[in-house]
């Protein structure tokens, strides 16, 4: 067993097999010094290689085109980097005066059918093909003017496909998009949600702050009562059949049948962070300075720095 080091800290993670994934965090004598920068780590076939970003990350997603596997790096004030094999393309995402940028930040990247989509601040919502440079807004009807008094972010998006978005963020919010056009539903929620993941058919699971679940289905939005904890829901994937959610406090629990359930990986939660991704039946857990993959059956921590 290998033990993560305690010189950087994860924040992010994306898989697109069991030989092949992803971590996204920070060198924290860096963070700790206040200078905006990402590590990226990657294992591929059981060796850990890395490089570095001069942005704080929003998000990353890992996808593969015409063969070749990539990983998307999105930084909160738009910039992009698109890593393979061979290096690192560098894009932007909204480049005039109203796009992202240090006051409205970008916080969540995913992708949703042949696009990779961004959100964040002020409901701004961006998506580019998979296959080719070029990101656009695709945000009218959510988005909140320049110099518009409401306030309002987008903190996690997901989708069945290009056709039926639902985006979820501060204060609750819950907007769905279906053939294009946004409309805001009815919230019972008034805490932040930070995690939304898409069911199948027309369902969606969100989840929040103090440990809050919502069921949506259509238009319809209903709270899930449990009392399995009253963390902070932060991160979340669909694996083994089932929805397994992540807190900030590094706790993992399993959501299925209306039941949530507290899921112990064999060492002590670590505060801090919290992310979950999932492909080639391998579930991987980031919190903080700790790295985890599940298969089904054992659990086994990992070292990216080593």
């Amino acid at each position: 067993m290998t033990h993560a080091d305690p010189g950087f800290g994860y924040i992010f993670c994306a898989a697109l097999s069991r030989a092949h994934i992803y971590i996204g965090g920070v060198a924290l004598e860096l963070e700790d010094a206040g200078h905006p920068h990402a590590i990226l780590f990657e294992q591929d076939n059981g060796t850990w290689s890395r490089w570095s970003m001069e942005h704080r990350l929003a998000g990353i997603a890992a996808f593969t085109d015409a063969g070749v596997d990539k990983l998307l790096c999105v930084g909160e004030t738009g910039e992009v980097e698109v890593a393979d094999a061979e290096g690192a393309d560098e894009e932007r995402i909204g480049g005039d005066a109203g796009g992202p940028n240090t006051l409205r930040p970008l916080r969540c990247v995913r992708v949703i059918g042949h696009h990779a989509y961004a959100a964040g601040a002020r409901r701004q919502v961006y998506r580019r093909r998979l296959d080719a440079a070029g990101w656009h807004a695709v945000d009218q009807g959510c988005a909140i003017a320049r110099g518009g008094a409401d306030i309002g972010s987008f903190h996690a998006i997901d989708g069945r496909d290009e056709h039926l978005l639902l985006a979820v963020g501060m204060g609750g919010a819950i907007w769905r998009c279906a053939g294009g056009i946004w409309e805001a539903l009815d919230s019972p929620a008034g805490a932040t949600l930070e995690c939304v993941l898409f069911l199948g058919g027309e369902r969606f699971l969100a989840a929040g702050a103090g440990g809050l679940l919502l069921s949506i289905d259509g238009s319809a939005v209903c709270p899930i009562v449990h009392n399995a904890t009253g963390e902070n829901f932060v991160g979340g994937a669909l694996a083994f059949g089932a929805v397994y959610l992540c807190t900030d406090q590094g706790s993992l629990f399993r959501f299925e049948g209306d039941t949530v359930t507290r899921i112990d990986s064999g060492v002590a939660p670590v505060a801090g962070g919290g992310a979950l991704a999932y492909a080639d039946s391998l579930l991987v857990f980031v919190s903080d300075t700790r790295v985890q993959s599940f298969d089904g059956s054992v659990w086994t921590q990992h070292d990216p720095a080593a």
